[in-house]
């Protein structure tokens, strides 16, 4: 795949009716192979898994902090094995990105990056949940990520994304971190891994962060792990048919024309070696839409075509494996590779570990849980 050069811009300006929106003017390339994300890097800035950076000499001391920690938040993102997906040094030697507060920006600007070259940052807001998602926000886009929609795939507290546009910046969060949709895109775009990830947290190093359970609860032990030490316990209450570890995450396809293969893939043992212990890995979908036009170039998110909400929606199958037996060594399950239907403009995906309720203690353990893309 050609890469782009390094001047290519992403921008977060804005466009005003009553309230400041977040937009950017922005390259749609022509139809394409198809991915997981419409954004690749034909779109984005080059593949850099490490930005070094320097604040502009008159940056203002107080707004430094939560520039600063909004970028950590990107560096606390971990690869399968506890490793840094990508790392933010910040320096004071070339080469580096500038990061600077524009005093007169354009009108409706909230922030702008060249890749490799600077960032700025609007010098007329000062609130720091402003600071935090455009800081955010625009380093994400030097580390390859361009936009998406507005909506996450949690339930509450993770809209807008950090790479949505068209929002307001009073209805930003007011929590500093990195929502689960661009961790599972720093994944796609950064992770080691031998294919495209599409979920967060894949070795559960950031603890159970970004994955729940259904008829069942979970937590991370710190030891004995597949790729590093912490993993996740299943306490299942269920069958095999309807107790699974999950994770939900929402994939803006946009305007790609081919389908794209998943699968569903991960590693798990047994508690003990007297109960018999079955896990299946597996991939379901909603499938949503663009929520809409109005006056932003840019989608304002994804929803159901029908206006059901989510929870109104039923899950489709994509694909699922067999019915693994496993033992106390950590045990490979895949599925085959399966095609989804770019028919949407985007989908809710859910990576699900399904396990059986044998044994006393009912515990299996899961690692590497991942859907990845080919």
């Amino acid at each position: 795949m050609p890469e782009i050069s390094a001047m290519r811009r992403k921008s977060l300006p804005g466009w005003i009716v009553v309230v400041t929106l977040l937009v950017a003017t922005f390259w749609f390339p022509p139809a394409t192979a198809a991915s997981a994300y419409v954004n690749d890097t034909l779109t984005a800035c080059p593949v850099n898994d490490s930005i070094r950076w320097k604040f502009e000499s008159g940056f203002s001391a107080a707004k430094k902090v939560p520039v600063r920690d909004a970028f950590e938040t990107i560096e606390e993102a971990l690869d399968y094995d506890g490793t840094q997906l990508v790392s933010l040094p910040e320096t004071s030697t070339l080469p580096y990105t500038l990061v600077f507060l524009n005093d007169v920006p354009p009108e409706t600007g909230y922030g702008y990056a060249v890749c490799g070259v600077s960032m700025w940052i609007n010098a007329n807001i000062s609130a720091d949940k402003f600071l935090w998602k455009v800081a955010r926000h625009e380093m994400m886009h030097q580390l390859q990520a361009t936009h998406g929609g507005r909506a996450d795939s949690a339930p509450t507290g993770e809209d807008p994304t950090t790479m949505s546009t068209c929002v307001a910046y009073t209805e930003f969060l007011t929590t500093n971190f990195l929502d689960r949709d661009a961790e599972a895109y720093l994944n796609w775009l950064h992770s080691d891994l031998s294919f495209r990830q599409i979920n967060s947290n894949i070795g559960f190093d950031n603890g159970t962060t970004g994955w729940g359970g259904t008829n069942g609860s979970i937590s991370a032990p710190t030891s004995g792990g597949f790729s590093s030490p912490r993993h996740l316990a299943f306490n299942a209450s269920g069958t095999s048919a309807d107790s699974y570890a999950r994770q939900t995450i929402l994939l803006w396809v946009g305007d790609d024309t081919n389908d794209f293969e998943v699968r569903a893939y991960l590693r798990a043992k047994a508690p003990n070696s007297t109960d018999p212990t079955n896990v299946r890995a597996a991939v379901y979908r909603k499938n949503l839409s663009e929520s809409g036009t109005n006056t932003c170039d840019y989608q304002r998110g994804l929803k159901n075509p029908n206006n059901l909400t989510l929870a109104d929606m039923n899950y489709i199958l994509v694909v699922e494996s067999s019915l693994v037996n496993v033992d106390t060594s950590w045990t490979a399950v895949a599925s085959d590779w399966s095609s989804i239907p770019i028919k949407r403009d985007g989908y809710q995906l859910q990576l699900r570990a399904y396990r059986n309720a044998a044994g006393a203690d009912n515990v299996v353990r899961f690692d590497n849980v991942r859907m990845e893309e080919r």
